[in-house]
């Protein structure tokens, strides 16, 4: 959740808000489809959404108003973590392709 800010890329912006919410430095490995929803107020939205992996911890300080807890779970448990519907829709839409960059990137670090 963010806003962009003057001159910012949709890329920029979910990276700065990872790191104001969590403190977490993020690397994108691929944008995908944004999800367009109308809410219960008639009002659109559009939801932009990355895979990325973790880069560790930065030293900038964390936004009370906007802080986030950060959890890691296991690959094979993150659709049960999910209260939304549509985001279930989506990971079972995008699951494969996750783990396909995570794999990769895994052999490229080593880890």
């Amino acid at each position: 959740k963010g806003h962009l800010e003057r001159n910012e890329t949709i890329e920029e912006c979910a990276i700065r808000e990872t790191i104001e919410e969590t403190g977490h430095d993020v690397k994108i490995l691929k944008k995908l489809k944004p999800i367009k929803y109308r809410s219960q107020e008639d009002k659109m939205y559009e939801n932009h959404y990355f895979i990325g992996i973790d880069e560790g911890m930065t030293n900038k300080k964390i936004e009370d108003k906007g802080k986030e807890e950060v959890e890691w779970h296991q690959f094979e448990e993150i659709e049960e973590t999910l209260s939304y519907t549509y985001l279930k829709e989506f990971w079972k839409v995008i699951k494969n392709d996750v783990a396909k960059l995570l794999i990769e990137n895994k052999d490229k670090r080593g880890k």
